[in-house]
């Protein structure tokens, strides 16, 4: 049973990385570390720590995920540190489900030495539009880390994915803020996200080191309850619009800080910060023809779209 629901996390992980609300749990990892018999896990977070020698039944392994404190962190007074570690087979063998039979990898949620045994995200409802993280890398080789994302929502028995995210991260001495965007499949509200930090990619070298601190998520995703509220809830005229056309706030206590222009391709061809919720945006220099926008208020939060349209 350990290897079977072990081995099924372990293929799921390593086949995802090559490939303002609710935060991420633990998201600098500053909670107090759980003490383990020869190791300690970050509350939030699973790890493959119990891999390590205090689980004898499968192999006296190396620490692969520890806490990180000064001079190795972000902010704060401690980051997670992930080493990629060689695979030591015990009485049970896991190894034909590892990479290059070595680990290394934290996720969002946790696993346990009992029934049911993982438990992976945590919960998660809003529709983000990006996760960002600060990440030092120091790989092997030409090793490289992975950062990726899953917002998941059950269906009965099913679990379909809402948005997914992957990136790749390079050598860095220094801590350096990056991004993963969201590719949503569904027009849904997630009910779960998974986060999971690789320290190795698609050919593991031992040794390769990851450092990660202060996760957060940003901007907003409309879903199908969403868009039909936010069509139209600001204010744009003339529409059609020949010169000029106006944005403005709709309401006394709504703020409007940023409006996003997209073309009919859904390209993103501008973009402006606003002032005193409004702005007059002059569109002389646009093509004829239909235009999208997305408006956002100071906390980066979506709070209108909508079309215009320009005529000459």
């Amino acid at each position: 049973m350990y290897k079977k629901l072990l081995s099924t996390f372990i293929i799921a992980t390593a086949s995802a990385t090559i490939g303002f609300a609710q935060q991420p749990t633990n998201a600098g990892f500053e909670s107090t570390w759980v003490a383990q018999t020869g190791y300690s896990e970050p509350p939030g977070w699973g790890t493959p720590n119990l891999l390590s020698s205090s689980a004898t039944i499968f192999g006296a392994n190396a620490v692969s995920v520890s806490q990180a404190t000064s001079p190795n962190v972000n902010s704060g007074t401690y980051a997670v540190k992930i080493s990629t570690i060689k695979y030591t087979p015990g009485f049970v063998d896991i190894s034909t489900y590892l990479p290059n039979d070595t680990f290394g990898f934290v996720f969002s949620g946790k696993i346990m030495p009992s029934s049911p045994y993982l438990f992976p995200g945590y919960p998660q409802t809003t529709r983000y539009a990006q996760l960002d993280f600060y990440a030092k890398y120091t790989p092997v080789g030409s090793d490289q880390g992975t950062c990726t994302v899953f917002f998941q929502k059950r269906n009965g028995t099913k679990v379909d994915t809402i948005a997914y995210g992957a990136t790749l991260i390079a050598s860095n001495t220094s801590f350096a803020k990056l991004s993963v965007p969201l590719t949503y499949k569904s027009g849904l509200a997630p009910d779960t996200a998974t986060i999971i930090f690789n320290s190795s990619y698609k050919k593991p070298q031992i040794n390769s080191t990851l450092w990660v601190d202060d996760l957060s998520f940003s901007g907003l995703v409309a879903g199908i309850n969403e868009r039909n509220m936010l069509i139209n809830a600001i204010k744009v005229f003339p529409n059609p619009a020949t010169d000029n056309i106006t944005f403005a706030a709709s309401g006394a206590n709504e703020s409007l800080s940023m409006v996003e222009i997209f073309d009919a391709t859904g390209r993103r061809i501008d973009a402006m910060a606003i002032q005193n919720n409004r702005h007059e945006l002059n569109v002389t220099k646009y093509a004829e023809g239909l235009y999208m926008y997305n408006a956002y208020n100071d906390k980066k939060e979506l709070i209108g779209i909508g079309k215009f349209n320009v005529t000459k």
